[in-house]
Parts: C-alpha cells; structure tokens; sequence
C-alpha cells in the first residue's frame, strides 16, 4: 500500500490496481494538517484540467483534525497507465475554499498524478 510522492513537484506515482493511504502534511513542517471537523477535503483525478473525471474522494477529518486520504484499488484497476492531472481542495463550513495542492496562486503549475504498470493484476 504505497504511494510515491514527489515533494518538489507534487507528482504522485500510484500501480494500478493498488490501494494506498496517505495524511495531508504541510510541506514545510511534515506536520500533519489541522482541519476542523465541520471541514472537507476533495482529491479530483481527471484526464486533463478541463478533462474527464477519473475519480474523486471527499473525507472529513477523523477526531484529531486530521485527514486520511484512500486510494482503493478499485479507483485505479481499470483506468490506462499514464500521467493525469489531480488536485487537493480544502473547504469550510463558512464556505472559504483553499486549494492546498497544488498551492494557491500557483496556476501555471498542475502536479500529475501517474497510473504506473503493474504485472500481477488479471493473473
């Protein structure tokens, strides 16, 4: 259950068919974000910007504010190797909305999110 994350760049590198797991930390601390527990982050794969969705995951933060990210491997298993676009957005109650990845004001910049090969899967 892994997935690899490029700190530099954001990109994230996941085989297909895999499940991973990751917690949303701030890049310069390593800490692990703080939400409220009223708040929502949304992770959104799609082929391109404007493009077709991939999938998408909305989680609430568990007791200690914190958020859990899953990827299932059922998220992954049928969609064709190759890099696609993705996104983190954190939203309140009160309705503010931050895209934490990639970092707000960074709008040239759009981190990839790549289905690598995998041997075993359909075995």
């Amino acid at each position: 259950m892994s997935v690899t994350v490029n700190r530099v760049n954001q990109n994230l590198q996941i085989t297909r068919g895999d499940s991973c797991q990751f917690i949303l930390r701030d890049g310069q601390t390593k800490e692990p974000y703080e939400f409220e527990s009223t708040d929502t982050v949304k992770l959104t794969v799609k082929t391109q910007v404007e493009g077709t969705l991939i999938f998408q995951k909305i989680i609430t933060p568990d007791v200690n504010g914190h958020v859990l990210i899953t990827i299932d491997a059922a998220d992954t298993e049928s969609v064709d190797f190759g890099k696609y676009v993705y996104d983190i957005e954190w939203s309140t109650l009160s309705g503010k909305v931050t895209t934490i990845i990639p970092k707000s004001g960074r709008t040239r910049f759009v981190p990839t999110f790549e289905v690598c090969e995998e041997v075993t899967l359909g075995v």
